[in-house]
């Protein structure tokens, strides 16, 4: 009986990428609407319109999590940085083989707020409001605060495979057979120079550890995406009507999708993001070769608070 070949790391790797190049877009079946590449799918009773009843609740996580999975269908994560993340918490990201950038991560950062300015565009309740200079105002302001919870959901986690999937969200691929380790912010730090210097790193994982987050499950990302959609101090009577009831409904919201973990409360999970951002963006360092235009909008970011 002839033994079953044992992959190296270096052999699953290539796999690995050979499979992700291989691998089709989403398709748009609305079998496959509902399901992550992740392996994190809807849960069952929402895979189907048909099955939803009148809960209040339930019919919201449906829909919250319809428009955030529609919005990954509209902005692709590029493979090369899939590919080139995966790689490095592989652990192939030495001096002489730099596998991930600085360009290439804060590119990814202008993606998820992409991906969060068009999962707006689909949100039932941000149409509600009407005035299109103060629905840009609060994607403005707001967009910064998903990348920094993103982060912290990222960075908090102790295993590499959980935090793929949440700096991936639904375009994470299937990533089970590799040995993937943890990334730390003064890892990332000390090998992209992320900041302007490696002492500015320590701060920034202070402010991130403030929310502390044991959830297991990348919908969460959606939940308070939609929470943060309502963020600021401006006097719009029906913003902030949006923002009580996003913020009143968000625990229910958690405990309909499984989420067992005890979260914190959502407006302190709003400040520590808030924190984050003004940080991150006047300490990060901004220069690389090859970064373009991206550079000019990052400079203007820091400003936005």
């Amino acid at each position: 009986m002839k033994g079953e070949a044992v992959l190296t790391d270096e052999q699953k790797m290539v796999r690995f990428r050979n499979v992700l190049r291989k691998k089709p877009s989403i398709g748009t079946k609305r079998s496959q609407r509902f399901h992550s590449v992740s392996g994190e799918d809807l849960p069952e009773e929402l895979s189907d319109d048909s099955s939803l009843s009148e809960d209040p609740v339930e019919l919201k996580l449906y829909k919250i999590l319809s428009w955030f999975d529609q919005s990954h269908r509209i902005v692709p994560f590029d493979l090369s940085f899939i590919e080139d993340l995966v790689s490095y918490h592989s652990g192939n990201n030495g001096s002489s083989d730099q596998v991930l950038s600085r360009s290439s991560f804060l590119n990814h950062l202008f993606k998820l707020e992409s991906l969060f300015n068009n999962f707006a565009k689909f949100n039932e309740d941000f149409a509600r409001v009407e005035d299109e200079a103060l629905r840009n105002q609060m994607l403005t302001q707001n967009a910064p605060l998903f990348v920094q919870f993103v982060l912290c959901m990222y960075f908090g986690h102790s295993e590499g495979h959980k935090q793929i999937h949440f700096l991936l969200g639904h375009q994470a691929p299937s990533l089970s057979d590799l040995a993937l380790q943890k990334v730390t912010i003064c890892d990332l730090n000390n090998d992209l120079e992320l900041f302007k210097s490696r002492a500015l790193a320590k701060p920034y994982e202070t402010l991130a550890l403030e929310i502390q987050l044991n959830c297991s499950k990348p919908q969460i990302l959606a939940l308070v995406a939609h929470v943060l959609l309502f963020q600021g101090e401006n006097e719009s009577e029906i913003v902030a009507q949006l923002r009580y009831e996003a913020q009143e409904m968000f625990p229910s919201l958690v405990k309909d999708l499984g989420i067992r973990e005890t979260l914190p409360d959502v407006t302190s999970v709003v400040s520590s993001c808030l924190k984050m951002s003004r940080y991150f963006w006047q300490n990060v360092d901004h220069s690389s070769s090859g970064f373009g235009a991206a550079i000019k909008e990052v400079s203007t970011l820091k400003h936005r608070y």
